[in-house]
């Protein structure tokens, strides 16, 4: 009987983690679907054919979500053209989120670098209160860090300590905290790390991969 009902219970994690990521992989394609039938006209060719490739890119991985068919291999990212359709979309939507090309290339998995910092950008947004967004990508030795910070309330002191374990959100939140503990989990899955750092305003977000060497 035991063990039937940690079978149940680890199947609606299961569950409840693929509806979490569907709903943002949604969103993504809303947002850019949105973006190109109502402003269409209005953008530049180079951001157009970002949000076109981040709308084929979201349905991509959608597919692979409803068929199971994500088998999370590495390969070598080009991390300007996984991260600009994800700053692009929220720049359009009125954000202000600095972030540069970084001509940095690092070793992990396209849908699950993909989904770890749109969580990042999207609790940004949802929990900055406004304050603008940064996105920094840096090569620090071996590895590559990309640090998602905002300069607003930042991370609740009493669950700064748990912000990653599943369940685990601020009073003022509608959420179900699932996104930091699915964004760490996707990073830790391709050999990479997702932690809080210290800081003296707002909250920053650090994600690192082993670098690629050509």
């Amino acid at each position: 009987m035991q063990a039937r009902l940690r079978l149940a219970e680890a199947r609606v994690r299961e569950y409840e983690e693929t509806i979490h990521e569907m709903g943002g992989t949604i969103a993504g394609v809303n947002a850019a679907a949105r973006l190109l039938l109502t402003h269409g006209g209005d953008l530049g060719e180079d951001q157009a054919r970002t949000l076109e490739t981040m709308l084929s890119s979201e349905l991509g991985r959608l597919d692979r979500l409803l068929s199971d068919a994500r088998d999370g291999s590495v390969c070598v990212l080009d991390l300007d053209e996984l991260l600009l359709p994800l700053v692009t979309v929220r720049r359009l939507l009125g954000h202000t989120v600095e972030w540069q090309a970084s001509d940095l290339r690092a070793i992990g998995d396209t849908d699950g670098l993909s989904e770890a910092v749109n969580i990042l950008l999207t609790n940004a947004v949802r929990h900055g209160k406004g304050a603008p967004i940064t996105v920094a990508v840096e090569e620090v030795g071996d590895v590559i860090t990309i640090a998602v910070s905002d300069d607003g309330p930042g991370v609740a002191p009493e669950i700064r300590a748990d912000v990653f374990r599943r369940g685990v959100r601020s009073d003022n939140s509608d959420g179900q905290g699932l996104g930091l503990y699915l964004a760490r989990e996707r990073m830790t899955a391709q050999g990479g790390t997702l932690e809080l750092a210290d800081t003296p305003v707002g909250a920053c977000f650090v994600v690192t991969l082993a670098a690629h060497r050509p």
